[in-house]
């Protein structure tokens, strides 16, 4: 689905402004413009097209060549009118199937683009001199400078129209997944002469009515003089550090630790940087766009606090309880929203400057397929995975050749998108407005996660102080509800464990949503029901099931997931001179079926529920990991044992037992046991991950391959 905005509400609200020397004066310029000969008023259309370009035998990029002629003839009026006292930004390029970023796999070859002038690129590069290049990070060449991306078709049919659609926001979705300084991303699609006006932001994806290129001259020229003389952006022609102010500090990027949900074009949007103040000192900043509605994590930070010193204020042991919490969380330094022109930059009010979509329409964003003949039709059962529909932007839409194919008939922030479908793909823009604010915290802390951390010690460490702090935490009433292997930490500089990204964690009474990194989910939590009570229950007509709320059991098997996880995805390499057995996998297919069949990311999967109550790691994880299995064994039935004592009265869930109460300290000492023989194991990345358990019909299976072992840090 897409909101449909009236053109006159796009322009408005939507378009870059008119600069103020051409404020109300696009009919002037449109005067000037037939006066010149370059419009004629009786035939409407533009001289410089001969003809439609439904009509031309060329190719699209000549057919549509004339326009970059309209856009300077454009420009050139509006110069006249303005008395030649304007600067020209940018320029119109047709670019044909140029690739804008010739060095990445995923090359996006727009039809045509707005391209940034020489003297405005030179102004901004004077003023990036400073910023050092970070060599680390491959080019991105061209894709920075593009500016209103454009998509042209000769024929307007359904298959140009979803053509151009699916490649317009396959580009639009890599700048915005490219380029941290964009908050959204304009572009154009015609087919023969019917154009409309598109812009995505993190938060909104919306077009306009249609245009007739010809007949509506008047708007052609508004949208052209608003891209010409539109104010430059930073841009850079190779990623480079960043100069980052927030609080009224700088401080500058050395290193990307995080950008793989910005790939989503509706999601957060979430960077994390290491950068530097400006003594030197090393700090994490995190950039996302949060919802408007959702408490920011620093807010959320400081409520944990709170509620964790009035829960320990009158125990003996509370301010080393205090400590142990604070220890175990990041520390916010400084947060804040971005400020626009001195303005809070939301997706919205700044972005759409205050146009209420309330007054657009929604309309499906592709055409809906033709059902087809009945004699083609199978009458088997369906799969919910149809491998003849079309993707919308999984993938990198394949280039069509018109002049062969015209007449032929033809949708994060994470791990937790491993597996998507085509249908998950298309609802992504079901979502059709989610008012998001741009928001930056920083982070006084500086460590990295367990998924990177090489030393199976630290990954226990971190564990054990981690579920510590979380007794804690659980008994002042919050839950953390996302916990995963990237978001725990081992702080080797202060030697601890930490938890991170708090936007989700709720007080036991506030509980919505379902969140959650599908591998590393509690059972129950995947399943949205409980699954722990006793065989013997049996439903009461008359009383509602109760609805399903994670509790601090649930954030305990998030943790014990992750154990398992890093023993599936790592090869140990025992130092000890003591050791006998091979580091590798004595079975590496087998390990790689049982990935698959628990690691798939998909959050239907019901192959972990059984494994959970019985885990089966023998014959095919590390020699060098068996000593930790039974820990491993004895850290789910903790868990189970507590899960089915507190669902014992089910409906009614109680958690004054001792069972519950004891459950954290137990699954400490129980890896405490293992924690001096596991410091002697190092982890090295297996090279593959998990991967659907059965192919779609039709389709390949696809590797998805780890992040690389490093001692890089991240948070």
């Amino acid at each position: 689905m897409t909101l449909v905005a009236s053109v006159d509400d796009f322009l408005r609200s939507i378009w870059p402004r008119l600069p103020s020397k051409l404020n109300n004066k696009s009919k002037e310029v449109f005067e000037v413009l037939k006066q010149r000969g370059f419009y004629d008023s009786k035939k409407a259309r533009w001289t410089a097209f001969e003809h439609d370009p439904a009509d031309s035998k060329e190719h699209e990029t000549r057919a549509y060549a004339p326009l970059a002629t309209v856009f300077q003839q454009i420009v050139d009026a509006g110069q006249h009118v303005a008395r030649n006292e304007l600067e020209q930004n940018f320029n119109f390029v047709v670019h044909g199937n140029t690739s804008l970023d010739s060095e990445r796999r995923e090359d996006s070859r727009p039809d045509a683009f707005s391209e940034i002038l020489d003297t405005p690129m030179r102004r901004m590069n004077e003023r990036l001199k400073s910023l050092k290049r970070d060599e680390k990070e491959r080019a991105a060449k061209g894709k920075l400078t593009a500016c209103v991306l454009q998509e042209f078709k000769k024929l307007k049919n359904v298959r140009s129209t979803d053509d151009d659609i699916k490649k317009l926001l396959w580009n639009a979705n890599r700048v915005l997944a490219l380029d941290p300084c964009r908050r959204f991303v304009l572009g154009t699609t015609i087919e023969n002469i019917s154009l409309r006006l598109w812009m995505l932001n993190r938060g909104t994806l919306l077009k306009s009515e249609e245009v007739d290129l010809m007949k509506d001259g008047l708007s052609l020229v508004h949208i052209f003089l608003s891209i010409a003389f539109s104010s430059a952006f930073s841009h850079t022609d190779s990623r480079r550090q960043y100069n980052i102010l927030i609080d009224n500090k700088v401080y500058t990027t050395t290193e990307t630790l995080c950008d793989r949900s910005a790939k989503n074009p509706f999601g957060r949007g979430v960077r994390v940087w290491k950068v530097q103040d400006t003594k030197n000192q090393i700090r994490v900043l995190k950039d996302l766009w949060v919802e408007t509605t959702r408490r920011t994590e620093d807010e959320i930070y400081n409520r944990i606090l709170e509620d964790v010193d009035r829960y320990t204020e009158n125990r003996e042991d509370g301010p080393q309880l205090q400590a142990l919490v604070r220890e175990c969380l990041f520390k916010p330094i400084a947060s804040g929203r971005v400020q626009i022109e001195g303005e809070d930059d939301d997706t919205e009010t700044k972005i759409l400057r205050g146009y209420d979509t309330s007054n657009a329409t929604s309309v499906p964003l592709l055409s809906p397929p033709k059902p087809a003949p009945m004699s083609s039709q199978s009458f088997g059962l369906s799969t919910p995975d149809d491998p003849d529909r079309d993707a919308l932007c999984e993938s990198q839409p394949e280039d069509q050749d018109e002049d062969e194919d015209e007449d032929k008939d033809k949708a994060e922030d994470e791990e937790s998108s491993e597996a998507n479908t085509n249908d998950d793909q298309e609802k992504r823009f079901d979502i059709l407005n989610t008012q998001r604010c741009h928001y930056r915290i920083m982070f006084e802390q500086y460590a990295i996660t367990l998924q990177n951390e090489p030393n199976l010690g630290n990954v226990l460490f971190a564990m054990i102080k981690v579920i510590s702090a979380l007794q804690v935490i659980h008994g002042a009433g919050w839950v953390h509800r996302d916990i995963s292997s990237g978001n725990l930490y081992y702080c080797e500089e202060r030697n601890t464990g930490i938890i991170g990204d708090l936007e989700y964690a709720k007080f036991k009474t506030d509980h919505v949503g379902h969140p959650g990194t599908p591998s590393f989910m509690a059972c129950e939590a995947i399943m949205n029901t409980y699954g722990f009570y006793p065989y013997s229950y049996t439903p009461d007509p008359n009383t509602p099931r109760p609805a399903f709320l994670y509790n601090p059991l649930h954030d305990l098997e998030f943790i014990w997931w992750i154990l398992v996880w890093i023993l599936f995805f790592n090869d140990g390499d025992t130092r000890s001179p003591n050791s006998k057995g091979d580091s590798r996998s004595p079975n590496p297919d087998l390990r790689q079926a049982q990935m698959n069949r628990l690691f798939n990311g998909k959050l239907e999967n019901n192959a972990r529920m059984p494994f959970f109550r019985l885990p089966d790691l023998q014959g095919f994880l590390s020699d060098s990991f068996q000593f930790l299995l039974p820990t491993v064994m004895q850290f789910a039935q903790l868990l189970t044992k507590a899960y089915c004592e507190v669902e014992m009265s089910f409906p009614t869930l109680t958690f004054d037992i001792k069972t519950y109460k004891t459950v954290h300290s137990d699954c400490v000492t129980a890896l405490k046991l293992v924690l001096q023989h596991a410091s002697s194991v190092q982890l090295t990345s297996v090279k593959k991950r998990a991967q659907e358990a059965s192919p779609v019909a039709g389709r390949k299976r696809r590797a998805i391959l780890p992040q690389k072992k490093s001692r890089k840090k991240s948070k």
